[in-house]
């Protein structure tokens, strides 16, 4: 894992529906996974993510993959209120 993307923070956990990405890293790619790691959301953007809409995902918990733009990534667990 890149150290770029040890300050990574997503805010606010547990969220109602808008999630706010918070790094040094330019964030390009985020991939949301539910518990059995089916994807179910997936959004990329060259010129950087740093907020998401996810009020259409059931309550629950969920794992998000945000990749760098030297394709470093990083898993984070998500909960959905």
């Amino acid at each position: 894992m890149d150290h770029a993307l040890n300050d990574l923070k997503i805010y606010p956990n547990p969220t109602n529906g808008f999630l706010n990405i918070q790094s040094n890293a330019s964030i390009v790619s985020v991939e949301i996974m539910n518990q059995l790691g089916q994807l179910v959301i997936s959004e990329i953007d060259s010129e950087g993510i740093n907020s998401m809409n996810i009020q259409q995902l059931q309550q629950g918990l969920y794992f998000i993959k945000l990749k760098g733009m030297q394709g470093n990534s990083i898993i984070k667990k998500l909960i959905k209120e």
